[in-house]
């Protein structure tokens, strides 16, 4: 997997997920993962919502800080690489078979982003129950999310 240090600090069951996903494709593809985001502050998670709105560039997300399980290392972004491996190939089909079979065999724990019923996010694989672990950072540490 190319940038395996993004996964330092994501929650096990996510990792695992990824590292199986990346097994099969590296088997069945022969290509390698990368991984483009696992944690994300606060910080950087509004300038992302920023983008598009207030910011320039393309609008990437609709959650606000505090808003993503990526704020809490419940969440990674991934995608195949190209076959010279210089790339991202985001328009890769047979990829794509490849996570939507392996998030059936995870679905107990893991959702996979190809399967949200409002906006797909292909690349995203996220804790089923993230929202639990946000819950339980504001019980602890209260008035440290931004609650919109």
């Amino acid at each position: 997997m190319i940038h395996e240090e993004r996964l330092l600090g994501v929650d096990i069951r996510v990792v695992a997920c990824i590292e199986s996903l990346a097994e099969k494709v590296m088997k069945q593809m022969n290509r390698e993962l990368i991984i483009i985001f696992g944690f994300r502050s606060l910080e950087e998670q509004t300038k992302l919502y920023e983008q598009g709105r207030s910011a320039p560039g393309k609008i990437v997300t609709r959650a606000q800080a505090g808003q993503s399980p990526h704020n809490f290392n419940c969440a990674v972004d991934t995608w195949v690489m190209s076959d010279d491996g210089k790339s991202i190939d985001w328009n890769n089909i047979e990829f794509k078979n490849i996570a939507r079979s392996h998030a059936a065999l995870v679905s107990d724990k893991i959702v996979w982003g190809g399967n949200f019923q409002s906006l797909s996010d292909f690349p995203h694989w996220e804790l089923k129950n993230w929202r639990m672990v946000r819950a339980k950072v504001e019980k602890i540490i209260p008035n440290t999310i931004n609650n919109n």
